[in-house]
């Protein structure tokens, strides 16, 4: 083989080696765990409470500062809030956890790279034949 062919073969071996590396670098990071919140989840068990409706929300201060003085409203939205985003995370995390390259998804990848090189090399062709009509514009160099 000749030298720039080593060359090239070369540079996507350290190339490839890279991203491996990367991919696995970013895989091992510690994940958060999610840790449930009994209080918390009573409030979100409420089937009559809409945390996304402002409405709901207005309700839910005007309420506890009259029957719970005591308690800060707008500091219990704020928790249910991250509370519920912290869920959503923990959800989102964990499918993505389970996603991943799978010998069931090989086939999948294969498919959808050879119709990567079939409309590839349609393109090419069909752009390498569209600069010989007669309305393309001729290059003048």
């Amino acid at each position: 083989m000749s030298r720039r062919l080593w060359e090239h073969i070369v540079a996507v071996l350290l190339i490839s080696v890279f991203f491996i590396m990367l991919v696995s670098y970013f895989q091992s990071q510690p994940k958060d765990d999610f840790k449930e919140d009994p209080q918390l989840e009573e409030w979100l068990q409420l089937n009559f409470l809409e945390l996304d409706n402002p409405l709901h929300r207005e309700v839910l201060k005007e309420t506890l500062q009259r029957f719970e003085p005591d308690t800060s409203p707008d500091e219990l939205l704020s928790e249910l809030d991250a509370y519920r985003s912290a869920q959503i995370s923990a959800a989102t995390r964990q499918v993505r956890q389970s996603e991943g390259l799978t010998a069931g998804r090989i086939p999948d990848l294969i498919d959808m790279y050879w119709k990567f090189i079939f409309v590839y090399l349609l393109v090419m062709t069909l752009t390498y034949y569209t600069r010989h009509l007669p309305f393309y514009p001729a290059e003048t160099g």
